[in-house]
C-alpha cells in the first residue's frame, strides 16, 4: 500500500455527500512550492470518510485552513473536453487530518473517527 503527506491550505470549503450509513467529506488542499524565483502550486483532492453522526468535523474545514493531510493516493486521469488532451490529479483518501497553526492554536488529530489534540504550538 502506499502513503502519502501533504501539508497545505484549503481552496474551498469542504462540501459533504452522503453515502449510505457514511458521508464523504470533500475539499481540495494546495500545496505550493518555491524553487528560488519559481513558484508552483498542486492541488490534491481529499475524501475524508465518516459515519454520519461524526459529520462536525466539516464545518472546521473551510477555505484557508491549514491541513496535514496523511492517506491513500490514487490518480485520475481524464480527457480534456476542449483540446482532447489528458489531464490527471492525485485523489487521496484521508487517513489521518491535522490542522496546522495557521488558524489553530493546537493540533487536532481527526484520524480513526476521533478527533484528539495532538499538542500545542509555540
Amino acid at each position: 500500500m502506499q502513503k502519502i503527506i501533504i501539508a497545505g491550505l484549503l481552496g474551498q470549503d469542504a462540501q459533504i455527500a452522503k453515502v449510505g450509513d457514511n458521508i464523504a467529506i470533500n475539499f481540495d488542499v494546495a500545496v505550493n512550492e518555491k524553487y528560488g524565483d519559481n513558484e508552483t502550486t498542486n492541488w490534491y483532492a481529499c475524501t475524508l470518510w465518516r459515519s454520519k453522526n461524526k459529520n462536525s468535523i466539516a464545518d472546521y474545514l473551510t477555505k484557508g485552513t491549514g491541513v496535514i493531510i496523511e492517506g491513500i493516493p490514487d490518480i485520475e486521469i481524464w480527457m480534456s473536453k476542449e483540446k482532447s488532451v489528458p489531464q490527471a490529479r492525485i485523489k487521496i483518501t484521508v487517513k489521518d487530518l491535522y490542522f496546522t497553526a495557521t488558524l489553530y492554536s493546537n493540533i487536532v488529530n481527526v484520524g480513526d473517527g476521533n478527533i484528539n489534540i495532538v499538542g500545542n504550538i509555540y
